[in-house]
């Protein structure tokens, strides 16, 4: 019964998994990267050629970027595929999974991964894109920028959040319908600095309250709500990040990031801490 239970988890984890990245994402996001993809050969390892908009973005946008190779591996059935300018093969391996052997060689002919990996997956995919140093374009949860292997990274400047500034896309499922899911873009390609958020909000102690856990440190529901004229420590939302300028703001050394936070007594969500510089 255990087996059998373990085997129907992993199977509803495997249709939770199924989200297609629509093309106008895809767009997008990798839009701002064509230039340095010139010569380059693009991996896109989690993705079925028929039907992946990645695979599709850079067929129409082959010859305009300069691509030197496209290859494309469907980790569900094994099936590969590879175009040059020259030539167009279609070939099987005997594992298509991201991280087999099969897969690594073809990753090791690969200059860049583009791609949008299992989310269930993620971290997995992500320590053998680390481990085997290699240049990245992906889709990943909101969440993963708090993941330790990530944030560190982050913030040594190694990996940053791409120059989409989206964090909610809809994907679509294999049924045909789209659902939201906060996503955002993670790169280690060069990206352009961060340019400082325009803060219009006031400090206000009525929505800016502290923290029953953290005195003195305050809660900014929203990044909209976050005061301009507040030069001490306050948590702000997760997706604060995705628009985080070293020159504007300090994060903390002690409290980076935060799960256990209340406020009269409720819970709130994650949050990171930082203050504006003076």
């Amino acid at each position: 019964m255990a087996n059998k239970n373990s085997n129907l988890g992993a199977a509803k984890t495997a249709k939770n998994d199924e989200f297609y990245t629509q093309y106008g994402d895809v767009e997008q996001g990798c839009q701002f990267y064509n230039d340095q993809l010139k010569g380059k050969t693009v991996l896109c390892n989690c993705d079925d050629y028929h039907t992946s908009n990645f695979v599709k973005y850079y067929l129409d946008n082959f010859s305009k970027i300069g691509l030197s190779r496209l290859i494309a591996i469907n980790n569900h059935t094994n099936e590969c595929y590879s175009v040059n300018d020259e030539t167009e093969m279609i070939f099987s391996v005997k594992d298509g999974s991201f991280d087999s052997s099969d897969a690594n060689i073809l990753m090791q002919t690969a200059d860049v991964v583009i791609t949008n990996p299992p989310f269930s997956s993620f971290r997995r995919f992500f320590k053998h894109l680390i481990d085997n140093k290699k240049k990245f374009l992906i889709i990943a949860p909101l969440l993963a920028i708090s993941y330790v292997e990530v944030f560190d990274l982050f913030l040594k400047g190694e990996v940053r959040i791409g120059k989409c500034k989206k964090t909610q896309m809809k994907f679509q499922q294999p049924n045909g319908e789209l659902k939201g899911v906060p996503a955002i873009w993670l790169t280690n390609l060069d990206t352009p600095a961060v340019e400082p958020m325009e803060l219009t909000a006031t400090y206000n102690p009525e929505i800016h309250k502290k923290y029953d856990d953290f005195n003195g440190f305050i809660n900014v529901r929203k990044l909209k709500e976050c005061p301009r004229d507040y030069k001490d420590w306050m948590g702000l939302p997760i997706t604060f990040l995705v628009h985080y300028c070293p020159e504007q703001f300090e994060l903390s050394d002690k409290y980076l990031i935060q799960h256990d936070l209340h406020i009269d007594n409720k819970s709130v969500f994650l949050r990171v801490f930082a203050r504006l510089r003076k």
